[in-house]
Order: structure tokens, then sequence, then C-alpha cells
């Protein structure tokens, strides 16, 4: 590893497992405590070996993974002058020579930094020459261990494909930058990829690629992207080539693009017609002008104002399809109803071009907490009549992603099969275009929607509240006597309980396809809702199969949630974690309830983009079988006690929904 890696105070402290104040009391008590080397006096940088090597000394559990170690060389090799995406490209390009030359790799490997700087050269230019904006910066001796860490962690060493590698660097990549690059989440860039009907498709704010990625695996004939970032262009390009995906992308400003022989921009690609355009435009684009597009004839349903930038993108996608063609694009819920966008709004109505408004729960997107829409538009045709109707479509805010891209599929075809006659309480119905031209031309799916009717009775009601006086009385019954302790026991780390045979650690490799099948398969969602396999899967070489007894967890969590499995047969799905145990060593109940606790959420949780977890680095008191055995009934008992009244709290609120949505309608009644 390369002695110019860095890294915070905070990152010392994820590192270590403590929090910051921790690492400020280190600096100030220990004069060993490694000094600075870099950034400022109020957030200093510190060489990453020196500050492994200190809290090896200390006796403190430590530990960088191979990921980790590349990212903090990553930064580490950058120059003055470059940033981080410019470095993530040169890292990209150095995975493509990775899969496309390994006998030009074996070659010069062993040369020295200096030598391996010039040797690489002429490969990595070569390969860049293929990227829409080729970096002209030469490749240095202080660039060489980064690229050398970055060949340690793909195929061959640790199982990574180059693939994989690059897309974590991306997420890290996303974490870190302060405007977070636009990455759809891979559902939601499925289900607009199956709403579209490809052909030749375009993004005209392509991102890190993933609506590019998602419509050629789908079938697109073309696929073309354009960003007016340098190096979004690039890290896209990058990522599909290493997907060993074909598409074209460049780099220009969609909105900047000048107008040419009274033609719309974009109209034809390549001598190709664009059929369809899906986008995830920037939210809130401050640098929107509507003064430079006054006479712009792309905005032929009005000139969105200042505030309305979402509505510019919209209508710059309408003007890139041929007449018929679709445009698939995700925007802000407020987009639907914000007054200034009112009359934009209505004449997409008048004149045919908004089909469709997809109200996505608020969170869908991990890096957007606020509601967002897909709305599905289609550039009028000259002798086409104008639809007469709009599909609205909301999507209950429990649903996760499978069910989302299910039920808006079913509607949708609903739609296309019969656009006057879908109608789906609770979910998606088709609303007359005149009925939404009122006052505000508000196309909030929601506002249109009725709830589902209630099919309650009075006798339903009443078995509701006989299971929830048993749940409590099951609660009450779960108790348990507790004394004074004598202080804690020594502790061990689950990488030693590992290495010491009284476990085994097993998850699903990491290149495994396993979602098409007919084999029950335990899902992470299944572990955080204590329920038995939900999904399938086909039982491939090497996916390991749960058993009884078993303790799972996912790794990608906010925090530890362990659970023990009362029974086994199912698949061991992606992102989980599996502890086999040696039954004569340890009690699966107290290895659960003791991995629990929020100190072992601190040990494991390790830096990334999300909160990763590495279950090696918890810890587990040393106790003999005996003792652990009480500890586990006692922790099963509190399971129970969880499970009772989580399951009186759910059926509380679906008791008062259901009462309120019955009495209402007039279902059930109350007595005089």
């Amino acid at each position: 590893m390369s002695d110019s890696a860095t890294v915070t105070a905070a990152q010392i402290a994820r590192l270590a497992g403590v929090g910051r104040a921790a690492v400020s009391n280190w600096r100030k008590r220990y004069d060993d405590f490694p000094q600075p080397v870099g950034g400022t006096a109020t957030s200093p940088t510190f060489a990453l070996s020196e500050i492994e090597s200190w809290l090896r000394g200390q006796g403190k559990p430590a530990e960088v993974g191979a990921e980790d170690r590349l990212w903090h060389e990553l930064n580490a090799s950058r120059r003055p002058d470059e940033s981080l995406a410019e470095a993530l490209v040169r890292v990209g390009l150095f995975l493509q020579f990775l899969d496309e030359r390994p006998a030009r790799w074996q070659s010069i490997e062993q040369l020295d930094d200096a030598q391996l700087s010039v040797a690489l050269a002429e490969d990595i230019t070569e390969l860049a020459e293929a990227l829409p904006a080729p970096p002209s910066t030469p490749l240095t001796a202080e660039q060489i261990p980064s690229l050398r860490t970055t060949a340690t962690v793909t195929a061959g060493t640790l199982g990574r494909t180059s693939a994989t590698v690059f897309s974590q660097l991306l997420e890290r990549y996303q974490a870190a930058a302060t405007r977070h690059p636009s990455a759809t989440p891979t559902p939601l860039a499925g289900l607009m990829a199956l709403l579209s009907p490809h052909g030749v498709m375009l993004d005209p704010a392509c991102g890190l690629g993933t609506l590019l990625h998602a419509v050629t695996r789908h079938g697109a004939s073309m696929t073309i992207g354009q960003d007016k970032d340098a190096s979004m262009a690039n890290l896209a390009a990058i990522r599909l080539a290493l997907l060993g995906l074909s598409a074209t992308v460049r780099v220009g400003d969609s909105f900047g693009e000048e107008l040419t022989d009274g033609r719309l921009p974009g109209a034809a690609i390549d001598g190709r017609s664009v059929d369809t355009v899906l986008c995830e435009p920037p939210f809130n684009d401050r640098s929107w002008n509507p003064d430079a597009y006054a006479y712009d004839p792309r905005f032929d349903y009005g000139l969105p104002p200042r505030s309305e930038p979402e509505l510019a993108w919209v209508q710059l996608a309408l003007s890139k399809v041929q007449p018929g063609g679709t445009v698939v694009i995700l925007l802000p819920a407020g987009a639907a109803s914000r007054p200034a966008g009112r009359r934009i709004r209505a004449e997409l109505i008048r004149q045919g071009a908004l089909r469709e408004v997809i109200g996505l729960p608020g969170g869908y997107l991990s890096y957007k907490t606020a509601p967002t829409q897909i709305w599905l538009l289609r550039r009028p045709a000259n002798d086409a009549p104008s639809p007469r109707h709009v599909l609205l479509v909301d999507i209950p805010a429990d649903r996760g992603p499978d069910k989302v891209t299910g039920m808006v599929l079913d509607a949708h075809q609903s739609f296309a099969e019969n656009p006057a006659a879908v109608d789906m309480p609770g979910l998606a119905r088709s609303v007359p275009a005149i009925e939404l031209l009122g006052d505000a031309v508000d196309v909030t799916p929601a506002r249109w929607i009725a709830a589902p009717d209630p099919q309650l009775t009075v006798n339903d009601i009443r078995t509701s509240f006989n299971e929830l006086t048993w749940l409590i009385n099951a609660a009450q019954t779960s108790g348990y006597e507790l004394v004074p302790g004598s202080g804690a026991p020594t502790t061990i780390t689950v990488a030693e309980l590992a290495s010491r045979g009284a476990m085994e650690i097993i998850s699903t490799p990491t290149r495994t396809n396993i979602s098409d099948g007919d084999q029950p398969m335990l899902a992470a969602d299944d572990v955080l809702a204590g329920r038995p396999a939900t999904s399938t899967g086909a039982a491939e070489s090497g996916v390991p199969q749960t058993e009884a007894g078993d303790v799972v967890l996912p790794v990608l969590a906010q925090t530890l949630s362990p659970r023990v499995l009362e029974q086994g047969g199912a698949l061991l799905g992606p992102q989980l974690v599996l502890l086999r145990l040696d039954r004569t060593v340890l009690d699966p109940w107290f290895v659960a309830g003791f991995l629990a606790t929020q100190d072992n959420a601190r040990l494991s949780s390790s830096q990334g983009s999300v909160h990763r977890i590495d279950i090696k680095r918890a810890r587990l008191p040393r106790l003999p079988i005996g003792a652990q055995q009480r500890y586990g009934n006692y922790f099963r008992r509190l399971n129970s006690l969880h499970d009772s009244l989580a399951s009186a709290a759910a059926l509380v609120a679906e008791l008062a929904e259901q009462s309120a949505s019955a009495l209402t309608a007039g279902t059930i009644d109350l007595p005089d």
C-alpha cells in the first residue's frame, strides 16, 4: 500500500469503531499519536499507514478492507489540479486495460513505479482515445501505487470483476462529491426502461449512465448519452464498456445546442431519428435562465419561468424525439402542482403530450427524500387524434421496488389496452383530460384516485380485537427477572472465533446470478421483517442454503440486525452474511443477542457511500456454553416480546384505519 494514502479524523473514528471525540482525545493524550500530514488546522489528514500502526500498537481493532485501501490511495494519488472524477477516469481506464490486455499487464507489473508509468502510458492513452473527452494529462509514477492496488482488488485475487470494482468506486464518489451526480437506482432505471418502447434511445443528461445501462439491457437498438460534464460522460462511457455494453456517450450541453437549418437540435442523431428519451434531469437546476430561450422553438408549450427548470427539461426531451416518440422522465413531485407551471401543464394536456403520471413513494430514491414522479409523454403526431385520458398512478408508501415495478406495469398495460377504463381504487385511474384542466391543473395522482373500498364486517373487526387481546397477554407473560452484574466479561472477535473453527462465515458469491429460479430465497428484506423467504432464485454452484440455527444478517444496513433462523432450506440471497455455528461451542441466540449491541454496530460499520457491515470486527463475550444458553434463552424471550408488541402496534394502526374507513362507508355503525 502507498504511504501517501491519508485519512481524516472522522475516517479514523470509523476505522477504530469509536466516536469522533475519541480521536480528538487520543491526539491530546498520546504524544506518539501520528502528526497531520495535510489538510487544514480544523480538518487535518493523517497518513493511513501511520494510523494503522498506531492503532495496532494500542491494541485497538483496525482493519482496512481492500476496497477502502483503493479509495484512500485513489485520493492520495491525485494531482493538486486533478478532480476526484478525473482520478476515477484514470482508474477506470486501467480496469479496462486489465480486462482487455491481461497478458500485457503480467509482462510489465514487476517494473518499478517510474518504469511502469512509462510502460502503461501508451496503453492508457490508446484506451482514452475512445472516451467522449480524452484526458490529456500524462500518467505519473505517483499514481502507480493506486493502480497496483486496483489490480489486487480485481478478479484473480479477491474475486471482484472490474465492473464491480468500478461500480463500488462510483458509489464512493457519489457520496463524496459536493454535488451528488445522477445515478438513478437500478430498480427505478429498470422500470423506466420497461415503460419505454426502445428503438433509438437518448439520455440528454446521462450522468453516470445508469439509464443507458438499463435500456441497453432491455433491447434498445441504439443508445446515446450526453452530459455537459466531461468527467461524467467519461465515467459513464467507462462504466458501460466494463459491463460489455455498446452505447455512444458524448459531451455536450443539451440546452446550449445551436439550431441549424431550421431543425430542432437532436431530432436526428447519426442519421437516425430518436424514438425514446429517458432522463433523470437535475432537480432545482439553478442554471436555468429563461431569458436566453425567449424565441426558442423547443418550448412549444410555454417558456418555463426560472422556478420551473424541470418543465424546461420536459420540453427539451419532447423536442428530441420524432413525432409519436416517447419521453420517460423522472421529476420532483412538485412539478405536478406548482402554480408557476400551471399553464405549461395545461398545454401538455390539451395537445395530448402528457400521457401518464406515476407517483413514487417518498424516499424511494436513496439520495432524495422528497417524493418523485415518473412522467410518460408522447410527442404529438400531426395525424393522430388527441388522447382524451391521462393515466394517474399512486404507489402506496410501504411497497418495495419489486412490487412498485409490478403495480406500475399492470396499470400501464391496462391503460394501453383501454385508455378510458382503468379504475383501480387506491392505485390507478384513467382521468379525463378535461377534468384535469381546472384552475390549478394539478396532476398529483393521489388527489385523483379514490381509496380502496373497505371490505370489512363487524365480525372482522371483532376478530382483530380478540387477536390484539391475545398479543397483549402474550407480551405480559414474557417478563424475566434480572440481578445486578459483576462487571463486563472479556471478549473475542468474530474473526478470531471463525479462525478457531467455532463458526463459519458464509455469503453468496458476488458474481453469482440467482434471481431466476423457483427455489425459496431468503432476502435482506425478509431478515429485517423477521419473515420466511418471500423471493425465489436458482440454486447455482456456490450458492449456500440456510440451516435451522444459522444466524443471518444484512450487510447493507444502518445497524446490525441479526436473526436466528428457526428453519432452513432456503437459498442465501445477496447482501446477506450467514454465521454457521459449532453448537457445542456457541449458542445461536446468545450470538445474535450480543451482536445486536450498539458497540458492535460501531465496530462493524465500514467506510463507504452506504452503511456496510463487516461482521468480522464484532466482539462477543467469552463465556462457557452453559452460560451462553442462559443468556440465549433471555434473548429469545426478548425477541418474542418484541414481536408481540410490534404485531400489536401494527394491528392497532390497522384497526384504527379499517374502522374509520368502514364507518365512513357505512359498512359498520355504532349502537345508539
